[in-house]
């Protein structure tokens, strides 16, 4: 977006920020929109940017500036006070003041919010106990939905299939579905649900999902099983692809079908984040084929490029070596 042009009026100024937030110019955002309250305090734009002002803030990690502005924000925008504590309740959670969070949230007036609020927080500390008692007081079908999922991080498939199975509200009904059958299907081992899932859902937002969970889970008992449940992926072009494509690599390395393997893990790219595990089982390949410096080479560059396959590689170069002697 070209900046600066000579504004005419409050809301082409309003505009102007809005645009450079929405483009994700966060700190250029935030400028634009600090000097709009200062000149056009009393503008009918004024409330709405100062909400755009803190979560400009926000999305840079400015969580102090955040918590300290948001004071002066809610004396002076009270009718937006819900959405200015939900912010400064944010800001206190990234700085882990979680007590200061848990104060402020249950200041804001939405009943519904302030109880998703508090819970989330407690969610994403892992302390999924109390998430479940701010979940319950929410009643409705996020609530069960996140109550769900938090029986599930407890290893509680039961109660997490129930509360999932509770779910009707269409916003989150897919997701429902798709975990009950999940975990019904690693409780049982049998695959009658997460195939009326995938029948259901045949353009899902959890098709990859469920195609991972039966890959993974066929691993170990049926290795063609598991490979065709991943190539199912790389068939409907879901996302995962680089996962799947690591994944069938490996389980054609375990079955010493190593061409195949090797074809596969040159399909994924380096952006990925498997690409490094990739790179270290072609070298295994090499090195089992006999092309010891081809291995010894591919090695030294996962050793350099991936610290945490680093001892791996170094404990392969050695053994090639103690094997010529």
């Amino acid at each position: 977006m070209i900046i600066f042009l000579l504004f005419l009026n409050p809301i082409d100024d309003f505009k102007v920020a809005k645009g450079l937030f929405n483009d994700g110019m966060y700190e250029i955002a935030e400028k634009e929109l600090k000097n709009f309250l200062i000149n056009y305090k009393e503008s009918e734009y004024a409330k709405e940017a100062a909400v755009l002002y803190l979560k400009s803030l926000y999305a840079q990690g400015k969580y102090d500036v955040l918590i300290n502005d948001s004071k002066k924000m809610l004396l002076e925008y009270p009718e937006k006070k819900d959405d200015i504590l939900e912010l400064k309740g944010k800001g206190e959670m990234r700085m882990m003041r979680y007590n200061d969070a848990e104060r402020t949230f249950n200041q804001i007036q939405d009943r519904k919010k302030r109880y998703s609020l508090i819970g989330d927080m407690y969610y994403g500390k892992g302390d999924y106990k109390n998430a479940i008692i701010y979940y319950q007081k929410i009643g409705d079908d996020f609530g069960n939905s996140s109550i769900g999922w938090c029986y599930y991080k407890m290893n509680r498939f039961d109660d997490a299939i129930k509360y999932f199975n509770l779910v009707k509200d269409k916003k989150y009904i897919e997701e429902a579905e798709y975990m009950s059958s999940k975990l019904s299907f690693l409780k049982t081992g049998e695959i009658e649900r997460m195939d009326n899932y995938l029948k259901k859902y045949p353009k899902g937002r959890f098709r990859a999902n469920a195609f991972i969970t039966l890959g993974d889970f066929y691993e170990e008992k049926d290795i063609k099983k598991s490979i065709n449940f991943y190539k199912k992926i790389i068939e409907e072009k879901l996302q995962f692809s680089d996962y799947a494509l690591y994944k069938i690599g490996l389980n054609y390395f375990k079955s010493e079908i190593y061409d195949s393997s090797v074809y596969y893990f040159n399909l994924v790219e380096p952006h990925s984040k498997y690409f490094g595990e990739c790179l270290y089982y072609t070298a295994r390949i090499k090195s089992i084929k006999g092309e010891d410096d081809i291995a010894i080479n591919l090695y030294r560059q996962v050793a350099k490029d991936y610290k945490e396959l680093m001892p791996r590689s170094i404990f392969r170069i050695a053994e090639i070596h103690k094997k010529r002697g």
